[in-house]
């Protein structure tokens, strides 16, 4: 810009925005306070430029016209200064929308992910706005309950009306535990299907808080009917095999290779003054002290060889009870969860041998 003025002419250009610090642009001659000069200011990009222009010593030829070059002047810079802001500004633009783009593109991958997850999955999810008190079921969630109206939007209050009576306030308490206390949502219940009938659902959750106040919750819902039928066949036939298990009229132990006790019926524990509860899981040298070493060993015999051991022959005595004379099979039998040997022992009362001598096996009193 101080090409374009006479070189008899200095100029000065300073940044007057803040009047503590003005920052020179150009020139760098201390600008005296004389009346020889033309001064300008101009406000560009929220600053206050200054302009100064005053002849330099020796030149007394004032017949340019100052005012109107210092004008032309303040406007090229200004002009200059404009470019140079609007290229800066059209960079940052640039960069500004490339990462909006790549932004944009993550977020549709990740929805297309999402939609993709939750078209696949075999369990339905949901998501409960409690601001808005709005939820959202996915489409699993709408073949789980047999839901084929397309214009069926679902909502807290619908769920409510749906759950079993009988888990109605079971599963209240766990949302509201979950929400006041952050305890895990992790519960089993029923919900009515369109056709009236209760499927079995199994529900987890989170909620989502915000300095303590919970702002969403969701989660998901697994159809767990057919587990649940197979859950009670499973319960009804173990009750029916106890039954039997009980009423056999034999006393049944079923034991490892370290003399505990596995399980046993009702008879065997009423042989002992004891409940089923309290003999199961307890171990032989306990319950019958100086006798166990001998039923550990014939135990181990059979199991070792896998060989029963039949008929024999014992005296046994409980505490606090009359002896009595036992007949008892000992067979191994493989347990089909652990695949190791156990022995299955089974005795009935034979009073028929108790006036005979004591046989050399037989285990006698205390």
């Amino acid at each position: 810009a101080t090409r374009l003025l006479p070189p008899d002419i200095l100029l000065n250009i300073s940044d007057n925005t803040d009047p503590a610090d003005k920052n020179n642009l150009s020139g760098n001659m201390p600008v005296k306070n004389t009346a020889i000069r033309s001064a300008h200011d101009h406000v560009f990009a929220g600053r206050n430029w200054h302009f100064i222009a005053t002849p330099s010593p020796g030149a007394f030829d004032f017949s340019t016209p100052l005012s109107a070059s210092l004008t032309f002047i303040a406007a090229m810079i200004t002009a200059g200064l404009g470019g140079m802001f609007v290229y800066r500004l059209s960079r940052e633009n640039i960069k500004i929308a490339r990462e909006v783009g790549r932004q944009t593109s993550a977020l549709k991958i990740s929805e297309e992910r999402y939609a993709l997850a939750v078209s696949g999955a075999a369990v339905g999810l949901w998501d409960w706005d409690i601001n808005e008190n709005k939820t959202y079921w996915s489409p699993r969630l709408y073949e789980i309950l047999g839901i084929k109206d397309p214009s069926f939007t679902p909502c807290p209050v619908d769920f409510e009306d749906r759950l079993h009576p009988n888990d109605k306030q079971h599963v209240l308490d766990a949302v509201e535990s979950h929400l006041l206390h952050d305890t895990p949502y992790d519960v089993i219940y029923r919900l009515r299907a369109e056709s009236r009938h209760y499927v079995w659902i199994h529900a987890k959750g989170q909620a989502l808080q915000e300095n303590g106040v919970p702002l969403r919750m969701a989660g998901s819902m697994d159809d767990i009917s057919d587990k649940q039928v197979m859950k009670k066949v499973l319960e009804t036939n173990k009750h029916e095999l106890q039954m039997i298990f009980d009423n056999v009229p034999a006393r049944i132990w079923y034991k490892d290779d370290n003399n505990n006790i596995l399980r046993l019926n009702r008879l065997a524990a009423d042989s002992m003054s004891m409940s089923i509860k309290d003999v199961e899981g307890s171990n032989s040298l306990d319950l019958f002290r100086g006798k166990a070493e001998k039923y550990l060993q014939d135990d181990q015999a059979v199991i070792r060889t896998g060989q029963p051991k039949l008929g024999v022959i014992e005296r046994f005595k409980a505490d606090n009870q009359e002896p009595t004379w036992l007949r008892t099979d000992k067979v191994p039998f493989i347990d089909p969860v652990s695949g190791k040997t156990r022995v299955l022992i089974s005795s009935i009362d034979t009073v028929s041998y108790q006036h005979r001598t004591l046989p050399a096996n037989t285990i006698g009193d205390n």
